[in-house]
């Protein structure tokens, strides 16, 4: 157990079931052990070795503190160099800063400080080392002293500063003070308000017992406490200053961050700059409104604020549009791809209005460059999407135009086939109106696209194909008109052969002159037959031997008969009736040339059957009237429909 020293006691207070300490030479308690107490027990141990002058060794202290002797209590009291405060008890070590070291002067052996960040040296510790040594936990509820009548308050500290002679504490406190005074400049010009009211405190703790031990310090003293008010001035204004660049740096930087938010619209980001801004421009007010400076700062930043609120807005709005009439170009690219001419109508309709809709909102004047971007780049692909869908529909028309004529075709080809003239004439027209339909929108599509070749081709190969049709149609007609006329011919001469060689010159008559009309309204079809030439020669000749034998017969001459053996019987099915699969319609007179070498009918001559030429002049154009060989009776045929009947048509 460690020896207490002259005039201390240790007592037990059941209250706290603990041990304190009682020192009747200045009538305070402790919860403490006495630093002279350590000693003296390092020194019953052997670790404490003794001065010549017969005192114990001083302990070792933490940096910043000096352990001085008292003589007239013979133990070490211990000295604060920062806070020019002495104790009794040993104070605790102090744990630097990170980023300080301690180090000693090679030419006084006095501590100074490193600060590594700020590259600065300093006499002094840093104010929060010097802070830690006070911290140390005391119990509470010390006991007051009881051994004398000494009734002074118990707090756990020396309650007197050891006695030295007044001159040298005189200037022992000068030189602390001035100490002080310099680490009080120090802590100003950094702006650290706490440190410099830790050494104003320590100053003042120096000042009040050096005016009590002599009254002639007091012009010193005032003349110190002028300099710490000219000091305390300092510290404002630098604390101002300080004030001042963070709020202004802060500032600098939250509106560049809102900048770029705003421009990269990105809107989170730039609400939250916007709100930390707002912020700080509300709270440094009171303390940066007192200068011109400060005013001028805060009203600029708050006006900037404002402007990038205002595009933040416009931000939020071209998000809002831009997503809208993003959807609207999708489905209107949709519709593109489907040449859908309708639902692409629509959804151009809505992104215009929706766009023109943003330009609204937004007013007259100049818009935000990101916005101008916005529109120019969706009008852009408007135009895009326009020339796209006029490609596609075109395309697609193109394709539907080709189906049709390759319909077209096959139907053309078949009604020629079958000879359906009808059927044929309606595939024709409408084969031709389609290639030329075609042909309009082939030339209109652009050069670049990829099919317009193999469209042209199309339209060639269609007008080749409608040319070919026709005129396989026309030949397969004209040899169809050709057997037909040439089977009604022979067929007249056959009735006549038999009605001359019957004597029945009464009916020869009318079917010799309608096989010399046939001849005259089709010569050019007698002519294309294989030997027609000789073919018309001969009939002629037969139409020469008809008269003749008519004209002996009136005479009473007995010519060879034109066709030796009995009357024939003309089978109705050659003529009459015509019939129209077998017999297509006989071509316009206007068609043939007229027949020279035939003589016609002298006009103003009786004709051979009158009630044949009544009835033929009451029917209506492309009907003929013929008489049946067989039977006598008057039968019609409709050129038009190449159909036959007994009974005449209505007029």
């Amino acid at each position: 157990m460690a020896t207490l020293p002259d005039g201390w006691e240790a007592r037990f207070n059941p209250e706290t079931n603990s041990t304190y300490y009682v020192d009747h030479n200045t009538r305070t308690t402790h919860w403490e052990l006495p630093g002279a107490a350590t000693v003296a027990s390092s020194a019953s141990t052997g670790s404490a070795s003794m001065r010549p002058d017969g005192r114990p060794s001083p302990p070792d202290v933490p940096p910043g503190w000096e352990a001085r002797w008292d003589a007239t209590y013979a133990r070490y009291y211990f000295f604060n160099l920062v806070s020019l405060e002495s104790v009794w008890e040993l104070p605790l070590a102090a744990a630097l800063p990170p980023g300080w070291e301690e180090r000693h002067d090679p030419s006084s052996g006095q501590p100074y400080y490193v600060d590594h960040k700020s590259q600065a040296t300093h006499w002094s510790m840093p104010p929060e080392a010097y802070a830690a040594t006070q911290s140390r936990p005391q119990p509470q509820n010390l006991p007051a002293y009881a051994g004398s009548t000494y009734t002074g308050a118990a707090t756990g500290a020396a309650t007197a500063h050891p006695p030295a002679a007044d001159a040298a504490a005189n200037e022992e406190a000068r030189a602390l003070i001035a100490s002080a005074l310099g680490n009080l400049r120090e802590a100003v010009e950094r702006g650290d308000s706490t440190g410099a009211a830790l050494f104003v405190n320590r100053i003042e703790q120096e000042l009040e017992p050096l005016e009590r031990r002599d009254g002639g310090q007091a012009a010193y003293a005032a003349d110190i406490r002028a300099q710490i008010g000219e000091l305390q001035v300092r510290l404002q204004e630098v604390g101002y200053q300080a004030e001042f660049t963070r709020v202004s740096n802060t500032l600098q930087q939250l509106v560049g961050e809102l900048e770029a938010a705003v421009a990269s619209q990105a809107v989170e980001d730039a609400d939250a700059r916007a709100a930390a801004a707002r912020a700080l421009i509300d709270s440094s007010r009171d303390s940066l409104s007192q200068s011109m400076e400060g005013r001028d700062l805060l009203a600029a930043h708050s006006s900037r604020v404002d402007e990038l609120l205002s595009a933040l807005a416009n931000v939020k709005k071209l998000t809002r549009y831009s997503r809208i009439i993003g959807d609207d170009l999708a489905a209107l690219r949709a519709a593109v791809n489907r040449a859908d001419e309708a639902d692409a109508a629509r959804a151009r309709t809505h992104a215009v209005d929706t766009l023109q809709q943003l330009r609204d909102e937004l007013g007259s004047g100049q818009p935000p460059p990101q916005v101008t971007q916005f529109y120019e780049a969706t009008e852009a692909m408007l135009v895009e999407l326009d020339a796209q869908l006029e490609t596609v529909v075109l395309a697609a028309k193109v394709l539907d135009a080709a189906a049709a004529v390759d319909t077209t075709s096959a139907a053309l080809a078949s009604a020629a086939t079958a000879l359906d003239e009808p059927a044929f004439t309606a595939a024709a027209t409408r084969l031709r109106s389609q290639l030329e339909a075609m042909g309009r929108l082939v030339a209109d599509a652009p050069p670049s696209s990829s099919d317009v070749l193999s469209h042209v081709q199309a339209v060639s190969d269609g007008w080749a194909l409608l040319e070919r049709e026709e005129a396989r149609f026309a030949e397969h007609m004209r040899e169809a008109r050709m057997a037909e006329l040439r089977g009604n011919v022979e067929a007249l001469q056959a009735n006549c052969n038999a009605w001359a060689s019957a004597g029945d010159f009464d009916f020869v008559e009318p079917a010799k002159r309608q096989i010399v009309q046939e001849l005259v309204r089709n010569y050019q079809l007698f002519a294309d037959m294989d030997d027609g030439q000789r073919y018309i020669d001969d009939l002629l000749l037969w139409v020469g031997r008809v008269d003749a034998a008519a004209a002996a017969a009136k005479l009473g001459v007995s010519l060879p008969p034109l066709n030796p053996g009995a009357h024939p019987s003309v089978p109705s099915a050659s003529f009459p009736p015509v019939t129209a699969a077998t017999a297509p319609s006989t071509p316009a007179a206007s068609s043939a040339p007229p027949f020279a070498s035939s003589p016609a009918p002298a006009s103003g001559m009786p004709s051979a059957d009158p009630g044949l030429d009544a009835a033929a002049a009451a029917l209506p154009p492309g009907w003929e009237a013929r008489r049946d060989p067989s039977s006598s009776r008057l039968f019609y045929v409709n050129h038009r429909d190449r159909t036959t009947s007994w009974t005449p048509p209505q007029a």
